[in-house]
Order: C-alpha cells, then sequence, then structure tokens
C-alpha cells in the first residue's frame, strides 16, 4: 500500500485503508507539457476533476509519479517533466497544481526549445506560453530578453554559467531531453515492474 500523503483528502485516506491491495493503474492519465491532465490523451477540463488530480499528486521513493484516486495509485506518464511551471506574476511562479515556487535553482535548455525550471519541488518545464514573458526578465552579463534567449537555446553559443531573473541568481546547462530523468530522478513513463514476470 502506497504511504498517504498528508494533503489527502479524508475520504481518499479512508478509502486506502478500507482497499489496501488495490491494484495500481498505468497508462490511462498523462501530464502534457502545457499542464494539463490528460485521460487516454482527452484534456480533462472539469474543475473539480483537476483540483482533485493536483491534490492528490504524489511520487513514490524511485520518481514514479501517480494521483492516489480513492484506493487506487493511477501512475501518470510524463510528457516532459513531473510539473509544468508558470509566471503567474512578474517575478512570481507557480506549479501547475496552483503550489507556489520560492526557489529558482536552474535554468536547463532543452534541444526542443523548451526551458525547464529546476525549483525546490523539482524540475518545472516551463509552460511555452510563458517563455516569452519568462524571458523578457531574464538576464545574463549585458544580454537579456531575446537575444539570451537565443544565445541559451544556441548548442554552439558559450553558454552562461549563471543567470538572473528578478532576484534569483539561477544556474544555467543545456541537456538532452532523454537524459533529464535521470539526471533529476523521475520516471516519465511508469509501467507495472511485475508486468515482465507473468
Amino acid at each position: 500500500m502506497a504511504e498517504p500523503h498528508p494533503d489527502f483528502d479524508p475520504l481518499v485516506l479512508k478509502a486506502m485503508a478500507k482497499w489496501p491491495d488495490v491494484p495500481d493503474c498505468y497508462g490511462w492519465l498523462s501530464l502534457d507539457r502545457r499542464g494539463q491532465w490528460r485521460l487516454q490523451g482527452e484534456v480533462i477540463s472539469h474543475a473539480r476533476a483537476v483540483a482533485f488530480l493536483n491534490r492528490h499528486y504524489t511520487s513514490t521513493p524511485e520518481g514514479r509519479w501517480y494521483v492516489q484516486n480513492g484506493p487506487q495509485r493511477v501512475f501518470v506518464d510524463l510528457a516532459c517533466t513531473p510539473f509544468v511551471c508558470r509566471e503567474i506574476a512578474p517575478g512570481r511562479l507557480a506549479l501547475h497544481t496552483g503550489t507556489g515556487v520560492a526557489t529558482l535553482a536552474e535554468v536547463v535548455a532543452l534541444e526542443d526549445h523548451d526551458l525547464v525550471l529546476v525549483t525546490e519541488h523539482g524540475p518545472a518545464v516551463l509552460d511555452d506560453r510563458d517563455l516569452m514573458r519568462f524571458t523578457a526578465a531574464l538576464g545574463a552579463g549585458p544580454d537579456s530578453g531575446d537575444a539570451l534567449l537565443e544565445r541559451l537555446l544556441d548548442t554552439s553559443a558559450v553558454a552562461p554559467e549563471c543567470l538572473r531573473w528578478y532576484t534569483a541568481r539561477p544556474a544555467f546547462r543545456r541537456i538532452a531531453s532523454a537524459d533529464l530523468p535521470a539526471r533529476y530522478g523521475f520516471v516519465p513513463t511508469p509501467r507495472d515492474p511485475d508486468a515482465d514476470r507473468g
């Protein structure tokens, strides 16, 4: 049985205790690059359902992310990272779950021109709709805004070691998307470990 998360709803905790042996579910639920939950590819738009998913989203110690749905763990296929980050106001970031971000430790540029923000919660791909607003306040030496973004995404350009974003001074690195899971400790497509044992 999964360890209960302190923020789980009381009814979820009760169901977990009552039915501890419900099999885990794989391959049905996913999180896209814009922080939208999807059920078999279809966007979940019902506000209460989204709020429930956000409240009950957590991970195993091995970095396999899931939603605790009553007594059942529903594992999540990740389009990029376990979280999606949005700039909700100038200098303020929040995860797709609504959780605020206090620490921006690192900015990671991927080969597909996405930026991943490493926060106290872990890695979070920046919602592409916020890319221009985020980079407008980003600086490194004399570069800022669009000129800096081009430099960051150009793999042949010398990368700055450190950036500035409002009061934050995040480190910078370029990394291949395929290397993100191992570097930051998450499983992008969790599957039943017992399925291969037949």
